[in-house]
């Protein structure tokens, strides 16, 4: 009894992230990676924005079903959202140090 008690006091716990490191480098890489991922993507978005006028003038036909059209500039704009975002946190958190 007496060393199974012992033994749960040696083990500890995580208390630092476990997902993403704190080390500056690889936070700056991720950075990096998500700024180079946006520019495509901003270009995608204005693209779709394009489309979206064009379609309602009447200009354009589409290609697809009329749901498979807003879901796809539903999850466009979703991850445009999302990574623009997360570039800013890490913006702003690098800009704090």
């Amino acid at each position: 009894m007496k060393a199974a008690a012992t033994m749960g006091s040696v083990i500890s716990r995580a208390t630092g992230p476990i997902l993403m490191p704190s080390d500056p480098l690889y936070s700056s890489q991720l950075q990096t990676v998500f700024e180079r991922a946006a520019g495509p993507l901003l270009l995608a978005g204005i693209l779709s924005l394009v489309w979206m006028i064009l379609r309602a003038r009447g200009i354009l036909s589409g290609a697809l079903s009329e749901a498979a059209e807003v879901a796809c500039v539903i999850v466009l704009w979703s991850l445009l959202f999302v990574l623009v975002s997360a570039i800013g946190l890490m913006s702003a958190r690098n800009h704090g140090r």
